[in-house]
C-alpha cells in the first residue's frame, strides 16, 4: 500500500488547487474569496488566512476547510493541529468530504496526534458517504491492514474497484499490492503487474517503482532490465529516492542501460540530497575510491558520516577504515575500533573482519589471536572471503586456536569458491604435500593454476615448477619455464634468478620464443596460456 505520507502529499496538492476554485452564493463573497486566492498566489499567506478566517467564522464550508489546511501545514501561521482538527470538523459537519478525508488521515498517521484507527475509519467512511473517491483508498487500507479479516478484504476490494473506475490511479496500485502480497486475493505476480501497469501509466510513482522491481526480477512479466530501467527512470524523475537509487545501480553496473558512472553519480546524488542513507553511502564510496570521479576523502567522509548517523553499518565500517588508515581524518585507531564494533554488533561481516584484523595484528588493541578468531569466525560464518582466508591460516598454523588442518582446508575451499587467490595458492601447496589432508596432486595443480591465472606471481612461480616436475599434470618443461618467466616479468625478485637460469639452458631461438609466449600470456590476462 502507498505510505500515508504519500497520501498526505496528494491531499495537499489538491487543497492548494482548491483555494483557487472557491465558489460561493453571492458575487461579493466570490470576489472576496478570490482576494484570498490571489493573496495565496502572491505568497501573502497570513493575509490569505485572515480573509479566509472571516468567512470560516461565518460558516463558509470551503473557508473552514482551507483554514484547517493552513493550520495543519503551518501556512501563514504557526502549525496547530488542534485548530486544524477544529476547522476540518466544522467543514465535515457541513458535508465536506475532503475535510472528513483529512480528519481520517490525521487520526491514521499524523505524528502530532495519537493514532486512533476507529476514528480514522469513521471519518473515511463519512468522506466516502459524502462523495470522496479518494477516501475509498484510505479506507481500504484500514480494512486491509488494520482489520485484516476476510470481511475487511472484501470491503477493501469493493472500495478500490470503485475508486479505480472513478479514475483513481492509487486504487489501481493498491489492488496490485493486494495481489502482490496475497492480502485479500490469491497471490499473483502476473495480476499485480497488470494493476501496477495501470497505475504506473497514470504517473503513480510507487507503482512505477514496483513495476520496475517486477521487470528486474522477472516476476509476473518476462524479465527485462531495459523495462525495469524505464520505469525506475519514470519514478526517479518524479523524485522518488528509492527509484533514483535503483537507476543509479543500473548505470553503475551497466544493467538494462549502458554503463555510465557519471549517470550513476547523478542519481545517487539526487537521492542523497533527499537524505537517503543508502544513497549517501553509495555516493561516499564513489568518492572514496575515486570511481570515475575525482577522489575526495572529505566529501566521502561527509557522506559516510551522514549514513552512519542513520544507522547504516556499511558506512560505519568504511568510516572506521578512514580513521584506521588516516584518510581525511588523523589516524585514530580508537575511533576506528569503536565504529567497527558498532557495525560488527549489527552483524556486518566486513566490520567483524576488520575487528579480527586489529586483534590479530595488535592495532590499537592488545594483540589477541583468540579474540581475532572469534570475530573472524562470525564474519566467516556469513561467507566473508577475507575472514575465511585469515581464519583458515590461523587454524592451519595453530595460532589462537588448536591446529586443525582439515577445518582450515574446508575454509580455504570456501574462500577459493569465491576466487580468493591466496586460498587457491595455499590449497595448491596443502594438497600436493598431503600435510594434514590426503595428498591430491590433481587438485593441487588445479588450485595452483587458478592462482597463477588470477595474476598471483608466487602462484605463477610454483605453477612453473609443477609443470617442470610433472606435479599433478603431465610434465611440460617449456610451459613451466614460461610461467617462471611470467612471475619474473611481474617483478617477483625470487623468480628472476630461476627464470634466468632456466632460460640460459635453452637455445637462443627457444629462449626468445618462451619470452614472447610469456608476454602474450600476460597481455591476455594469464588465460589460456
Amino acid at each position: 500500500m502507498p505510505s500515508m505520507s504519500e497520501r498526505m502529499i496528494h491531499v495537499t496538492k489538491y487543497i492548494i488547487i482548491g483555494i483557487l476554485i472557491f465558489g460561493s452564493p453571492t458575487l461579493a463573497i466570490a470576489q472576496t474569496m478570490n482576494d484570498a486566492a490571489q493573496a495565496f498566489e502572491r505568497r501573502e499567506y497570513s493575509k490569505a488566512l485572515q480573509i479566509l478566517s472571516g468567512f470560516a467564522e461565518a460558516g463558509n464550508i470551503e473557508a473552514q476547510y482551507n483554514v484547517g489546511v493552513f493550520y495543519r501545514d503551518g501556512v501563514g501561521t504557526e502549525k496547530d493541529i488542534e485548530k486544524a482538527i477544529l476547522w476540518f470538523k466544522k467543514a465535515a459537519d457541513q458535508g465536506s468530504a475532503d475535510a472528513s478525508n483529512n480528519l481520517g488521515l490525521i487520526y491514521l498517521s499524523n505524528t502530532d496526534v495519537a493514532q486512533d484507527l476507529n476514528l480514522a475509519r469513521q471519518y473515511f467512511e463519512k468522506a466516502v458517504a459524502d462523495g470522496s473517491n479518494e477516501a475509498k483508498t484510505s479506507l481500504a487500507k484500514i480494512y486491509i491492514e488494520a482489520l485484516g479479516t476476510p470481511q475487511g478484504y472484501e470491503k477493501a476490494q469493493k472500495l478500490l474497484q470503485e475508486a479505480f473506475e472513478a479514475g483513481d490511479a492509487i486504487a489501481a496500485y493498491n489492488i496490485g499490492y493486494m495481489y502482490l502480497s496475497g492480502k485479500g486475493y490469491q497471490q499473483s505476480y502476473k495480476l499485480a503487474s497488470e494493476w501496477f501497469t495501470k497505475a504506473a501509466k497514470e504517473g503513480y510513482v510507487t507503482a512505477q517503482l514496483e513495476l520496475g522491481n517486477l521487470y528486474a526480477k522477472g516476476q509476473g512479466v518476462e524479465q527485462s532490465h531495459g523495462e525495469a530501467a524505464k520505469w525506475y527512470r519514470e519514478a526517479a524523475e518524479q523524485g522518488l529516492a528509492e527509484a533514483q537509487i535503483r537507476l543509479a545501480e543500473m548505470y553503475r553496473d551497466g544493467t538494462g542501460v549502458p554503463e555510465a558512472p557519471q549517470n550513476a553519480r547523478y542519481w545517487y546524488a539526487k537521492a542523497a540530497d533527499q537524505g537517503s542513507p543508502v544513497a549517501q553511502y553509495s555516493l561516499g564510496q564513489m568518492y572514496y575510491k575515486g570511481d570515475n570521479v575525482p577522489r575526495d576523502y572529505a566529501f566521502a567522509a561527509k557522506m559516510f558520516q551522514a549514513a552512519a548517523e542513520a544507522g547504516i553499518p556499511d558506512a560505519k565500517s568504511d568510516l572506521g577504515l578512514m580513521y584506521l588508515e588516516g584518510n581525511h581524518f588523523g589516524k585514530d585507531t580508537a575511533k576506528a575500533h569503536t565504529l567497527f564494533q558498532e557495525a560488527a554488533n549489527s552483524g556486518y561481516a566486513a566490520a567483524q573482519h576488520n575487528l579480527g584484523y586489529m586483534y590479530q595484528n595488535g592495532i590499537g588493541v592488545d594483540q589477541n589471536n583468540e579474540t581475532a578468531v572469534r570475530w573472524y569466525q562470525q564474519s566467516a560464518d556469513q561467507g566473508y572471503p577475507a575472514s575465511l582466508l585469515n581464519l583458515a591460516i590461523l587454524l592451519k598454523d595453530g595460532n589462537g586456536v588448536g591446529q586443525d588442518i582439515p577445518k582450515a582446508v574446508s575454509y580455504l575451499n570456501a574462500a577459493a569458491d569465491q576466487d580468493v587467490v591466496q586460498a587457491h595458492f595455499l590449497l595448491g601447496q596443502l594438497y600436493l604435500g598431503g600435510s594434514g589432508v590426503p595428498a591430491d596432486p590433481t587438485s593441487a595443480f588445479r588450485h595452483m593454476k587458478r592462482s597463477a591465472e588470477l595474476g598471483f606471481p608466487t602462484g605463477q612461480l610454483f605453477l612453473g615448477s609443477y609443470y617442470i616436475d610433472g606435479k599433478g599434470t603431465e610434465k611440460d618443461i617449456g610451459r613451466g619455464i614460461m610461467w617462471v618467466v611470467i612471475a619474473s616479468q611481474q617483478g617477483m625478485k625470487e623468480a628472476k634468478p630461476h627464470a634466468n637460469k632456466l632460460l640460459n639452458q635453452l637455445a637462443p631461438e627457444s629462449r626468445s620464443q618462451i619470452v614472447k609466449y610469456a608476454r602474450t600470456c600476460a597481455k591476455q590476462g594469464f588465460k589460456n596460456c
